[in-house]
């Protein structure tokens, strides 16, 4: 063995160089061993939260349509009768497009669009504060073809939780796959569209 004193500063330089590399490269990997478990970690944390929360949307799903009552409507069922029996016929012809995007929505005109929305007044009187939710129609391709879809069924869906009252707004997102009825308090200037072109309807609460 060669004494360190024999050796010139340069060698030791580099041997002191080549020491803190690997002190560097034996640190990175313990560091980046330890940040990949915690990654690990929170993603296991989070999928629990995911799954603990879907089984407690399940739960309430379940609870709220035990206790439904059938009577209950989300609109006057006489008032949307006499509201789409006043309504000018629409039809959406050769335009039909399933599944119907945003960039489908120039099929439609502002003015057909606008007169195809028929308008049906809630004349309900709410004890509590009416809370503002924003379904898209990424979320409305969950129900079966033909369905109604108002606060009331996205409850029993899932969709949204249980609330006392809803103001329900319908935003343009995921391509829409399927007709349906739906029942909402305000449209974007293409989810009106989107659901008249895949053979929907659109009523509109005021």
């Amino acid at each position: 063995m060669i004494p360190v004193l024999a050796l010139e500063p340069v060698h030791i330089l580099g041997i002191v160089i080549v020491a803190v590399i690997i002190l560097g490269i034996v640190a990175y990997f313990i560091v980046d061993h330890f940040r990949n478990k915690k990654f690990i970690e929170n993603i296991e944390k989070q999928k629990e939260e995911r799954e603990q929360h879907a089984a407690e949307r399940e739960e309430a799903v379940i609870e709220y349509r035990k206790n439904k009552n059938v009577e209950e409507s989300f609109l006057n069922e006489e008032a949307k009768k006499e509201a789409i029996s006043q309504a000018k016929k629409f039809s959406i012809g050769k335009r039909l497009t399933v599944p119907a995007s945003i960039e489908d929505c120039e099929k439609l005109s502002d003015e057909e669009a606008e007169g195809a929305i028929i308008l049906v007044k809630d004349e309900k009187v709410y004890d509590n504060k009416i809370r503002e939710i924003v379904v898209t129609t990424t979320q409305l391709n969950a129900f079966e073809e033909n369905a109604t879809v108002n606060p009331l069924t996205l409850i029993e869906k899932g969709i949204i939780p249980k609330y006392g009252h809803y103001y329900l707004k319908i935003q343009a997102k995921a391509p829409l796959k399927k007709a349906l009825n739906v029942e909402a308090h305000e449209y974007d200037e293409h989810a009106a569209k989107m659901i008249l072109l895949a053979g929907g309807s659109v009523i509109k609460v005021i």
